[in-house]
């Protein structure tokens, strides 16, 4: 599509929203934004989400941007979206990001809505990301509350407690946070701990993986997600229970590969890890593949 082509749809976008036509402007957005990035229709199409009291659908179009912060239009909308959407945890975190207190008041929900939301969150047999961020309409003490009873739950799915315990290092929590890990009592102090992905052992094990693993693209990528996985069982503690980094590496792939002549000290940890991914229906593993 040419550059008129593109400049043709804004146009039209723009027209329909002069009469009302929001149906008609967010489809004229939205092929835009398919065909070219631009954050200004962005924002527009983001507005339309709100104007049609669908902020859901605005948050997840943000979400899709990789950088929120360096552009203030995008930035203040941002903010907007949070408040729409009520997500007092979120904003807390963006602030203790920032060290500054944010230019948008966002209220939580309260009362018997809360109660609601935490309700019907322990009936949930399968959590889908949606499920999990209404937590984040909370106030932070009903919050970190509700988040601490989850991380002693042994019926918490891991991947939860691994998503719990970065929210609380966003916050700043500077409070000892006890959590179950492996059927064992463990703790950490969420303002001293890196968020899972800056986790300078998982990082390392990464490279590992790449470098091993360099030619043989799809080999690696299974490895890397099976890693990821492992790493989130044992998150945030992951320093407790791998303190060979290389050592440890080097028994995860013999023990992926069926290779049991290298047996260690972490031959146990990865048995009891894999019993625990077992337990939650995590059946895709490479090593039952």
């Amino acid at each position: 599509m040419s550059v008129s082509d593109l400049k043709k749809l804004i146009e039209l976008a723009q027209k329909a929203l002069t009469i009302g036509d929001l149906e008609r402007a967010k489809n004229c957005y939205l092929q835009y934004l398919s065909l070219q990035h631009d954050i200004k229709c962005v924002i527009a199409l983001g507005n339309i989400f709100l104007q049609e009291k669908r902020p859901d659908e605005a948050y997840k179009l943000l979400k899709d941007e990789s950088d929120l912060f360096s552009d203030d239009m995008l930035f203040k909308f941002y903010l907007k979206v949070l408040q729409e959407r009520h997500f007092y945890i979120e904003a807390k975190q963006v602030s203790y990001l920032l060290g500054k207190p944010l230019a948008i008041e966002i209220v939580p929900i309260v009362g018997f809505d809360a109660d609601k939301i935490m309700s019907d969150f322990h009936k949930l047999n399968i959590i889908t990301q949606e499920d999990y961020i209404k937590l984040y309409s909370l106030d932070e003490e009903t919050f970190i509350e509700f988040s601490k009873s989850l991380l002693l739950d042994p019926t918490t799915d891991f991947i939860v407690k691994a998503t719990l315990c970065n929210d609380f290092i966003k916050l700043g929590v500077s409070k000892k946070i006890n959590i179950r890990i492996l059927g064992q009592m463990q703790s950490f102090v969420p303002a001293d701990t890196s968020i899972f992905y800056q986790n300078s052992i998982y990082r390392y094990l990464i490279l590992f993986l790449k470098h091993h693993y360099e030619n043989n693209p799809s080999k690696l990528n299974l490895l890397v997600n099976e890693i990821t996985i492992f790493c989130e069982v044992i998150f945030p503690c992951i320093e407790l229970y791998i303190t060979d980094a290389d050592k440890f590496a080097r028994c995860f792939i013999d023990y992926i590969n069926g290779e049991s002549d290298n047996i260690n000290e972490y031959t146990k940890l990865l048995n009891d890890v894999y019993a625990e991914l077992y337990r939650f229906n995590y059946n895709y593993k490479i090593k039952n593949n």
